[in-house]
């Protein structure tokens, strides 16, 4: 079951409320989220912009770096990893909020390169 945010959770009361009292109880809201919650847009992973890169010298590893997720939201580094026999293997960063940068290393070996670097999200 998906986690919902905050501003989604407002406008649904917000909505609960007009209904009894009509759109007065709309028009009293000054918040710039209840538009968007109207509007049928949706916060979270989908508003998030993610950086990913790869170190540049042994012990291969790789981060991630996002913004403009909801609170609750988390979101973890994910590397392919490669061995000197072409086997590949993946390992996950620590799950962090938006605004902080999640890393992982694929091993202390010099001889196990990183094949791709990517980003998991939670919602």
């Amino acid at each position: 079951m998906k986690k919902k945010s905050i501003v989604q959770l407002g406008a649904a009361a917000l909505t609960i409320m007009s209904v009894g009292v009509g759109s007065p109880a709309i028009a009293a809201s000054h918040t710039s989220a209840a538009p968007a919650a109207v509007s049928g847009a949706k916060p979270g992973p989908q508003d998030a912009s993610c950086n990913t890169w790869k170190t540049n010298r042994a012990p291969w590893g790789g981060s991630a770096y996002c913004s403009g997720m909801a609170w609750a939201d988390t979101f973890r580094v994910k590397l392919t990893c490669i061995n000197y026999r072409g086997q590949t293997f993946t390992v996950y960063g620590p799950k962090k909020h938006t605004n902080e940068t999640s890393s992982a290393t694929c091993s202390s070996d010099p001889n196990v390169g990183v094949l791709s670097v990517a980003v998991e999200e939670s919602a």
